[in-house]
């Protein structure tokens, strides 16, 4: 027994660097503490999950992960550094602490752990306040919603847990109503991929994209629901390829149309046909568009894809995908948050049948993250 203690403290002390070695250890340390829970410590899990989020929001708003450092610190010294009240401040480092986002030492002090700088970022900041006061109602809503649906799969886009949540408003029309909320979202999907590697840096997606040919003066890449271009910006940098690179999305994300360093950004709703200008591009692109919608949105979605598609084009369907097995608890938490408003994560199976759906085939799936279970649905024109 003092073995494995001492083990687990080598561990807490000096963690492995390597990712995937960490990833691994995490998995079995996860599956050993579920092991070892008791009743209460399952009470506590679930009972109280909500509290920690809410307890991140307190300690951004009050600004104490900018407060703690390295060096250990007085309640009495955090308290007068961020003006705030001591009992209040002390109560708040009690929960960082239980939750390993602050440490606590033997004499009562506080300071960093290795994530309390990773929260201090300001599009962190945005994600977590985008949980608390986008996504935690829906999660609310979801369980009446699913009792007054006779727990159906939810399979509508306009009447879901969101909706109910948000007083009859979408996900997205939600959204659009409050700046302040769409900012968050936005940054919170900035950083949805931080530490995962992208799948243009994938040896066997570099060795598929090499294949296609492309010219100067054709559209090489377009970029469906592409936001501000992160996708397209990664692609040209690794890829240097000629042809013209085109990022659509929604006018509210992009408001006019521009272009900036040789990438075409153009105003698009993705349930309309493609106009001619982008018609028969060598590669169309959708990432994590697909999961947002029910089957009868993705198809639409797909079928003007492949409206515009020509018999050289190819479909790169960028998404989760979900094993037949053992899938990740940070997937199924996906998975969820997609229920909440009509859409959800789906097996290499499901989005075959997408296609199938949209009058395409599927040709190969490309797994290209270690960290992740994220990978390439390829299609093409039957």
């Amino acid at each position: 027994m003092a073995e494995y203690i001492s083990t687990l403290e080598k561990l807490t002390t000096n963690p492995p660097c390597d990712p995937t070695l960490r990833k691994e250890l995490h998995g079995k340390a996860r599956s050993a503490l579920y092991a070892l829970e008791s009743v209460h410590d399952v009470q506590t899990r679930i009972f109280f999950g909500p509290v920690v989020l809410s307890g991140a929001v307190i300690a951004i708003d009050m600004g104490l992960f900018q407060a703690l450092s390295e060096a250990p610190q007085t309640v009495e010294a955090i308290s007068t550094n961020i003006s705030g009240d001591q009992v209040l401040v002390r109560r708040v480092l009690r929960l960082l602490s239980s939750t390993g986002l602050a440490l606590e030492d033997s004499n009562g002090k506080y300071r960093a752990t290795h994530m309390t700088s990773y929260l201090t970022n300001p599009a962190v900041e945005s994600a977590v306040k985008s949980s608390f006061y986008l996504c935690l109602p829906m999660y609310v809503a979801l369980p009446q919603y699913l009792s007054d649906y006779r727990y159906c799969n939810p399979d509508r886009a306009d009447h879901n847990a969101a909706t109910m949540a948000f007083n009859g408003l979408t996900f997205f029309q939600r959204l659009a109503q409050s700046e302040k909320e769409k900012t968050w979202f936005s940054q919170y999907m900035a950083i949805h991929h931080d530490g995962e590697e992208s799948c243009w840096k994938s040896r066997e997606i570099s060795e598929y994209v090499s294949r296609i040919p492309a010219d100067g003066d054709q559209v090489l890449m377009v970029d469906v629901g592409g936001g501000m271009g992160h996708q397209a910006f990664a692609f040209r940098n690794a890829y240097h390829r000629q042809g013209r690179i085109v990022v659509q999305d929604h006018e509210s994300v992009i408001p006019l149309t521009y272009t900036e360093a040789g990438i075409e950004f153009v105003a698009q709703d993705f349930f309309t046909p493609q106009p001619d200008a982008y018609k028969n591009a060598r590669i169309y692109y959708i990432r994590n568009v697909l999961h947002d919608w029910p089957d009868d949105k993705c198809i639409k979605i797909l079928e003007h894809i492949g409206d515009a598609m020509g018999p050289n084009s190819v479909l790169m369907i960028d998404e989760k995908i979900v094993p037949n097995r053992d899938a990740s608890d940070r997937l199924v938490f996906y998975d969820l948050a997609m229920m909440c408003i009509g859409g959800m994560e789906r097996t290499v199976g499901q989005f075959k049948k997408l296609l199938h759906g949209a009058g395409l085939k599927y040709e190969s799936t490309i797994k290209y993250c270690k960290e992740a279970p994220d990978g390439i649905i390829i299609g093409k024109k039957i």
